[in-house]
């Protein structure tokens, strides 16, 4: 249960509840909103508009589509963002063999994961709702573009899509922060690491590349949004914008659970070494001083040695193929356009 005061996002709730995944949540969402929209677009009449081979059918068709996308972005952000979330708890549960810490003790810091100063968290969901509301392209003005009552259907979709899917942003962008510096706080106060065998690092970037698909999920179903690019006044420069956004976002979200563990990694290389170049320091000064000289030399050696192999080690647990696949990842929004390109040219050649 929640304590009094925090809050747990509602797609982490109705996992620990249902005992669903936030894949079969975003499905549910998906047809709940789809389907919905759907219906109102038949209880309307707005079929005969839609289907009208003409210009004005092929903009209230445009119309249609940017709904329908807003819909699943809506509908799937809460899914993305719980499958970001929860992996911070997947995180830590992958590192209780290696933390200090008793069961009892383990248990009470894993249950800050995934709950959040009800405050901040609500307000950090209202700005995000504020931000799209602010950049929805308003073709005869920001109060125009809010009138309800004189706007088609399609349009009324559209302005309450926006804000709910802004809400989700966010409140999830508040929450990896959290989550983050408390993960961060894990690795330098409890977590045991090995110099020599640093696979405990693994943990951390698998939950950076998770983070880092959040964004790239959103952005693959935004993306579909450039075939209609001309649907509203300086859509197709907030979507460009929106992509090299994204595109930052999905590598901060690889840097920020590893932020920790490279410094727990910094700091016990400087122990390390420290404790090195002590031990050179004694060998040098005993160096010639005993009968003993050539196994010091030899002891020397393997010490100069062992000093280099902890300087090699990187305070980054980041390497160039994991830096490829991520960039790889951010290119996946690319191939939604050209399929959303393609499946609307063969929706206007069977609709004409």
């Amino acid at each position: 249960m929640t304590e009094p005061g925090l809050a747990r996002p509602w797609i982490l709730r109705a996992g620990d509840r249902f005992a669903v995944t936030p894949l079969q949540v975003g499905l549910a969402l998906v047809t709940i909103t789809v389907g919905g929209f759907l219906l109102l677009e038949t209880v309307f009449d707005r079929w005969e508009l839609i289907l009208d081979p003409g210009l004005q059918g092929q903009l209230w068709r445009q119309d249609f589509r940017v709904a329908i996308v807003l819909g699943l972005m809506m509908a799937f952000a809460p899914t993305l963002i719980g499958f970001g979330l929860g992996g911070f708890l997947t995180c830590v549960d992958e590192l209780r063999p290696d933390l200090r810490l008793s069961e009892e003790q383990f248990l009470q810091r894993r249950a800050q994961f995934g709950r959040y100063p009800r405050l901040k968290y609500w307000l950090s969901g209202f700005a995000g709702m504020l931000l799209f509301l602010v950049i929805v392209p308003a073709g005869e003005g920001f109060v125009m573009s809010f009138n309800l009552v004189q706007l088609p259907l399609e349009a009324v979709i559209h302005r309450l899509e926006i804000p709910i899917f802004g809400f989700h942003v966010g409140g999830f962008v508040y929450a990896v922060r959290q989550d983050a510096r408390r993960l961060s706080v894990l690795a330098l106060d409890d977590l045991k690491i090995d110099l020599l065998d640093l696979s405990v690092r693994d943990s951390f970037v698998r939950q950076g590349l998770r983070l880092g698909l959040v964004p790239v999920g959103i952005l693959s179903i935004a993306s579909l949004l450039f075939a209609d690019y001309d649907a509203a006044p300086r859509l197709l420069e907030i979507l460009v914008a929106g992509l090299a956004v994204g595109v930052v976002v999905a590598f901060a979200g690889l840097v920020l659970p590893a932020l920790g563990i490279r410094s727990k990694v910094r700091l016990e290389k400087r122990k390390e070494l420290a404790s090195c170049n002590e031990m050179i320091r004694r060998e040098r000064d005993a160096f010639g001083a005993s009968d003993g000289a050539g196994k010091r030399l030899s002891g020397m050696a393997d010490l100069v040695a062992y000093k280099g192999l902890i300087e090699s080690v990187h305070d980054w647990p980041f390497n160039l193929p994991l830096i490829t696949r991520l960039a790889l990842y951010t290119a996946i929004p690319l191939g939604s356009w050209i399929a959303g390109a393609m499946v609307e040219r063969l929706i206007n050649t069977m609709l004409d």
